[in-house]
């Protein structure tokens, strides 16, 4: 009898957990949606990413505005990187990006969808430098990141089914 009770009690305990777990994975996504649709909240994410990236890179970053919502994806607005000399290197207005979601690694995603609107990208190599502008940005990136993890440096893959680009300027000095 005794037995009985104590399987019930636990068999509550588990199905409460995982009510629980299930709750938060469903509004976690809702509550950051309606969080973002703030402007505050808006500028201050994208103050905290930008210091993130910038601190991170080395390299001056910068972005106006991030939206994030449950299905949309997010969207960043006035992103800014500035290559090793201070120079623009890319420049977007505007860039919506929609993950798939069952296929990710922590900050590694691949996309269903990228919409770049009003990019401006100079791809150079300046006389002092072996390597163009964009490559020395990656390498660095990776080099940084495989030293963390002790794998081999691979390449730069952008994975997404569909790439949507309007009113984009491309620039190649060399």
């Amino acid at each position: 009898m005794e037995q009985k009770q104590v399987r019930k009690n636990n068999t509550k305990k588990l199905l409460r957990w995982l009510l629980n777990i299930l709750l938060v994975f469903i509004t976690i996504p809702f509550v950051l949606t309606f969080m973002f649709r703030d402007p505050m909240v808006q500028s201050l994410s994208a103050r905290m990413i930008t210091k993130w990236l910038s601190n991170k890179t080395g390299y001056h970053i910068s972005l106006e505005k991030v939206k994030l919502t449950a299905f949309k994806g997010f969207e960043f607005s006035g992103l800014e990187i500035d290559d090793h000399r201070g120079e623009e290197m890319l420049y977007i207005d505007h860039l919506e990006a929609q993950p798939k979601y069952s296929e990710w690694e922590f900050l590694l995603f691949k996309f269903k969808c990228l919409k770049i609107d009003g990019a401006h990208f100079r791809y150079a190599r300046y006389a002092e430098d072996d390597n163009f502008n964009l490559m020395i940005f990656l390498d660095k990136y990776l080099n940084q990141n495989t030293a963390n993890k002790n794998k081999k440096q691979g390449s730069f893959h952008l994975n997404t089914k569909q790439l949507v680009l309007t009113n984009s300027r491309f620039h190649l000095y060399d």
